[in-house]
């Protein structure tokens, strides 16, 4: 059975039945209810109680556990780059000699590409990162 809070957005902080919850206090997976009580209705494919009245529902709090301490001296480092506007085909004469023959959105011309590609694979290696994606 799903508590549903009536809200249709993540995150928000729910006003519109029983207490306020938020992202810091809102009841997580496992966290229990006595004497639940409100309106019950199947949608979206399994059974929802909404509440009906301000505070008739209490919550027992499943609290999150506290993360495991990292070892002394450890550390991680991942980065992210977009490379999404970085393009391989070369635009040499403007005549549609990209995939499926649309202009080819790269560099003007060989030298202009090599230059783009040193760029960015220094740009990558500077970061000195344990993982990248």
């Amino acid at each position: 059975i799903t508590y549903d809070d009536g809200q249709s957005v993540s995150n928000a902080p729910v006003t519109l039945f029983g207490p306020t919850y938020t992202t810091a206090n809102a009841p997580r997976m496992g966290a229990t209810v006595a004497s639940l009580s409100g309106v019950l209705n199947y949608a979206f494919g399994s059974w929802r109680v909404r509440s009906t009245s301000v505070d008739t529902n209490t919550f027992a709090q499943n609290p999150r556990p506290t993360p495991p301490s990292s070892p002394a001296g450890s550390h991680l480092k991942i980065v992210t780059l977009n490379v999404l506007n970085f393009f391989k085909t070369l635009d040499q004469n403007g005549n549609g000699a990209g995939p499926n023959n649309l202009s080819p959105r790269g560099a003007d011309n060989q030298l202009e590409y090599d230059r783009q590609l040193e760029k960015l694979v220094t740009a990558i290696l500077d970061m000195d990162a344990d993982i990248y994606g």
